[in-house]
């Protein structure tokens, strides 16, 4: 009897350490799952929160992008704005370009109609030609300097110095005729624009009609002058001058042709010095 008894007690405890095990065990499940559980959603959040991350990212970026491209479509703007206006200024000087063209074929149709109908293909026709020619160019760019001015100011006369030294006055006297004219209007002696261009011919006359002396027999014989300058400048023209005075004067005058450079300047020189009725030497061989 004691021995079922102990064998019972035996069972019993037996039967509560696997009732006591389980119950443990079956906490220590119920703990583990919340943990795990906890685990998966913080998983969970990380990957949500990385989403948001890279959403803002990819917004932020679009966001610079598109303020780069406004940057960018400004600068092209103002870009293709100064290029308008950049075409339009070269549109007006092509276009004042050309009307300086129409302008000038219209001077020199003009020229020509002054011309007289049978040419003669000579020197002096030559000369009066250019004459006429530079004339013609000099009093039509004065005109229409003048044309529309209601006062002479600065400005006009700013323009008038540039019409005579384009038409190959010289600086000098250019400024000598800008003087006589300032002067006058200082003076309250000429104040109209249409008046101005008649005052100007006037003070080209009086430079053109005064004399002056050529330069004097040196004590050592015989006076040699040189003649040096760009082309253009008036020097075979000047040496004419200076001849045919010389032999007014009951002078010996001998020329000699050095510009063997340009065209038709041994020519020149030959006529002049026919009219003038003194030797020249060209190429070696003195004109008696």
């Amino acid at each position: 009897m004691t021995t079922l008894i102990l064998i019972g007690f035996a069972i019993f405890i037996s039967l509560l350490c696997l009732f006591v095990w389980y119950c443990q065990h079956s906490r220590s499940l119920k703990s583990e799952a919340p943990d795990e559980l906890s685990g998966r959603k913080k998983e969970k959040r990380l990957v949500q929160l990385e989403k948001e991350h890279a959403k803002t990212l990819e917004l932020q970026i679009k966001e610079e992008e598109k303020l780069w491209e406004e940057k960018e479509s400004a600068k092209l703007a103002k870009a293709e704005q100064r290029e308008k206006e950049l075409q339009e200024k070269i549109a007006t000087i092509e276009e004042e370009r050309l009307n300086q063209q129409v302008l000038q074929r219209e001077i020199e149709k003009h020229a020509e109609t002054v011309e007289t109908p049978d040419e003669v293909d000579s020197f002096l026709e030559r000369l009066r030609k250019g004459v006429v020619k530079t004339r013609t160019q000099l009093l039509d760019n004065l005109a229409a300097a003048v044309l529309g001015r209601k006062e002479i100011n600065e400005d006009l006369l700013d323009d008038l110095e540039e019409v005579l030294i384009g038409s190959d006055i010289g600086p000098q006297t250019t400024h000598r005729i800008l003087d006589a004219i300032t002067e006058k209007v200082e003076r309250e002696e000429l104040s109209s624009p249409p008046v101005l261009l008649s005052k100007i011919k006037l003070e080209i006359q009086k430079i053109m009609s005064k004399t002056y002396a050529v330069p004097g027999t040196a004590e050592r014989k015989p006076l040699i002058l040189l003649f040096v300058g760009v082309n253009g400048v008036g020097k075979t023209t000047t040496i004419g001058k200076i001849a045919a005075q010389y032999r007014l004067q009951g002078k010996k005058v001998l020329m000699g042709a050095g510009d063997t450079f340009r065209a038709a300047a041994i020519e020149q020189l030959v006529e002049w010095s026919r009219r003038a009725d003194c030797d020249i030497i060209q190429k070696g061989k003195p004109r008696k």
